[in-house]
């Protein structure tokens, strides 16, 4: 799916010096923009494992009318070129008014905005039914960067030899008739899934769909361990031995095949 040339001239691009300057601007001359817009916006969603790339945006403050416009302008040329789905954040839209607006409930106080094809720029407000208008999905190999607890649980992680070979928010299938599965953490050799469980999960459907998920795994010889949120950030450690220990177990203590 990707343009071989612009492909050949990326790799030549990375592999040279980040401060060879004639390089990077002989390989900004090879191809128009909208080549290398389009390109990147393939490369980077293929490289997480997605199908687009979306951008997030600041918008300074200060901005005059005319700046404002052209700002705009950038961010849905980004859009409609490359293919990206662009998000403003930061400073209010004071004159430009085609960027549609929704509000949303977030975790931060902080407010996100939108533009481009299908964008919304939503303010840091509730919605009527308490639940967030808008996610964002975790991306595939690291922890979700709105949960603590993942961030803490890998943080703790990092520092431990025998945790190699772990691999954060996987989609686990055992065969193509059957859904996917997005686990938080998989040791696949060992054939071990954690998951970090946040309150939400003490609800009747969730909780239900937690139940067949872990049925599904363990018909396929997984182990599934989980903890709460509050465990993993009010006792890191603790979680962390728990895992160790059911990992090493399954390295050493079975048999090959």
């Amino acid at each position: 799916p990707h343009f071989g040339p612009f492909l050949a001239d990326l790799a030549e691009v990375a592999l040279c010096d980040g401060g060879d300057l004639p390089v990077r601007a002989g390989w900004s001359r090879r191809f128009p923009r909208e080549i290398r817009a389009a390109g990147l916006a393939r490369v980077l969603a293929a490289s997480f494992g997605r199908t687009r790339t979306a951008i997030l945006v600041d918008v300074p403050e200060g901005l005059s009318p005319g700046e404002e416009e052209l700002f705009v302008a950038g961010c849905e040329w980004l859009a409609y070129a490359g293919g990206f789905g662009v998000w403003l954040t930061g400073a209010p839209l004071r004159t430009v008014d085609r960027v549609e607006s929704v509000p949303v409930l977030l975790p931060y106080p902080e407010s996100w905005s939108g533009t481009g094809t299908g964008a919304r720029r939503p303010d840091a407000a509730a919605g009527a039914s308490g639940e967030p208008a808008i996610t964002f999905p975790t991306v595939s190999g690291k922890p979700h960067p709105a949960s603590r607890a993942e961030q803490a649980l890998e943080a703790a992680l990092a520092d431990c030899d025998w945790a190699t070979g772990r691999a954060w928010n996987q989609t686990y299938q055992s065969n193509p008739l059957t859904p996917p599965i997005r686990v938080d953490l998989l040791w696949r050799a060992e054939r071990c899934v954690v998951e970090i469980d946040g309150d939400d999960h003490r609800r009747p459907l969730k909780f239900r769909a937690d139940r067949q998920r872990d049925v599904r795994l363990q018909l396929d010889g997984y182990a599934v361990l989980r903890f709460t949120d509050d465990q993993v950030l009010d006792d890191t450690h603790a979680v962390v031995r728990q895992i160790q220990r059911f990992i090493l177990k399954r390295r050493f203590g079975t048999l090959e095949g």
